[in-house]
């Protein structure tokens, strides 16, 4: 026996660019420098740390680019891959052991994006973020997750983010 019984549901997504459609495609890996400007590479999104975040695209035509995808000079290092939806998906390491060799640092980059409209005290919210392992990472974080804040999180380093 099944019952149907017709019901409103409201949902919104609060996420600007949750695609990362928006933004300028680029042929060169993203550069520390830019981090003050992060958001012309993916609209309303910064780099809170000194971690050299990428958006990769399939709109990208030159394929000797490090940001093409599906094959690019990046997937000989890191593998290949299509967006999930669009034509565009961030990619950044969640954990990789220093910048130089024989560098026992752990090297993380992050990405962060503020709200259309703050959450409210008291309502149920639904969060999820789509993640795909690079085919030839030689590590792999066993945690990854959202955090909520009323302020930017920031390091002027690459270091891990401590917050709860």
């Amino acid at each position: 026996l099944f019952l149907l019984i017709p019901m409103k549901s409201w949902s919104q997504n609060l996420v600007p660019n949750g695609s990362f459609e928006c933004g300028e495609d680029l042929c060169q890996p993203f550069q520390v420098s830019d981090i003050a400007v992060f958001s012309k590479y993916a609209c309303d999104w910064s780099v809170p740390g000194q971690g050299t975040t990428d958006i990769f695209s399939t709109r990208v035509t030159d394929n000797t680019c490090y940001t093409h995808m599906p094959n690019s000079v990046a997937s000989q290092t890191t593998g290949s891959q299509l967006p999930r939806t669009g034509q565009r998906y961030a990619g950044l390491y969640t954990y990789s052991n220093g910048l130089q060799v024989n560098d026992t640092t752990s090297y993380r980059e992050y990405l962060q994006v503020k709200l259309k409209k703050p959450i409210e005290a008291g309502r149920k919210y639904c969060a999820e973020l789509y993640v795909s392992l690079a085919d030839n990472s030689k590590y792999a974080a066993n945690n990854i997750g959202i955090w909520f804040n009323e302020t930017d999180a920031y390091s002027g380093d690459y270091q891990p983010l401590y917050y709860n």
